[in-house]
């Protein structure tokens, strides 16, 4: 909630692509985390990690990736909705309502059926700890898509168009 109220000062300090890639980054440090902490096993004395696993240094671990997961998101999140909104109000006018509402049609599918299906077959067939780190390094790889192929994207601020001068009729 904090990165989306500020967005327009953040975005006027941070490129999009950076805070896209950042973001993603951010995420997949979380799910490689979280990976970390489900590998640890707790009930093995042996095991040298099993310092760190007691009840609330377990919660804690959850709570941090949970933290800079949700960061991620918002940091991607605030890019990429003004860049889409953009993009397509270059493309077809001020007529962008039924492309966004596709976008988000298809990003809802791709990321809650099919990234649901793809983890839950993941998960029974690799494991939670194999499946959540091959998720961690698609979104760590993902991460470079923004600075390659967006890095010559820039968002337009209201003062940017009300500067300009207009063409005299």
């Amino acid at each position: 909630a904090v990165v989306m109220v500020s967005a327009d000062p953040f975005l006027r300090r941070v490129l999009p692509w950076q805070s896209m890639s950042a973001g993603l980054a951010c995420a997949a440090v979380a799910v490689i985390g979280l990976a970390w902490v489900g590998a640890m096993n707790c009930t093995d004395a042996g095991n040298p990690g099993a310092m760190l696993c007691n009840q609330s240094t377990e919660q804690w671990m959850v709570a941090t990736t949970a933290l800079v997961f949700g960061l991620g998101v918002a940091m991607v999140n605030v890019a990429l909705v003004p860049m889409l909104s953009q993009l397509t109000e270059a493309a077809h006018g001020r007529r962008y309502g039924a492309t966004f509402g596709l976008a988000i049609f298809f990003r809802k599918c791709s990321g809650g059926l099919i990234g649901m299906l793809a983890a839950a077959l993941g998960v029974e067939h690799y494991g939670f700890t194999a499946a959540l780190a091959c998720f961690g390094a698609c979104l760590l790889l993902a991460a470079a898509a923004p600075a390659v192929f967006s890095r010559h994207l820039r968002l337009r601020f209201e003062e940017d168009a009300a500067a300009r001068p207009r063409a005299l009729a």
